[in-house]
């Protein structure tokens, strides 16, 4: 799948934070791959931030659990790795995901017609 940037402003038009927050995570990766994956993303999520190494290996990871949830409409953890990056970034561009998860899932959803 690759990422079609017009359907997702069609998607977000009228949300130009949204279509901010969710161009920046890319939507291209295919989500349902990473489901077997989530388990040893987390471990090594746990193990950075304890030992870190590199922002970019934690942002990376944080980005791709963000895409998972957002397509599997799990709030909670779609909620905490946002604000995860966010801390760690010292970034607001997540906070549109953080502030209204139900609304960037129902769009992602729509950009996946799930």
């Amino acid at each position: 799948m690759s990422f079609d940037d017009e359907k997702l402003k069609k998607i977000c038009r009228g949300n130009e934070r949204l279509y901010r927050s969710l161009n920046t995570l890319g939507l291209f990766l295919k989500p349902e791959n990473i489901e077997q994956k989530e388990k040893e993303i987390i471990e090594k999520i746990t193990h950075i931030e304890k030992n870190p190494k590199t922002i970019d290996d934690l942002e990376s990871l944080y980005r791709i659990l963000m895409r998972y949830y957002l397509y599997t409409g799990s709030k909670d953890s779609l909620v905490k790795y946002a604000q995860k990056e966010k801390k760690l970034l010292k970034s607001e561009e997540y906070i549109s995901i953080i502030k209204n998860p139900s609304v960037a899932i129902g769009k992602v959803k729509e950009y996946y017609k799930v």
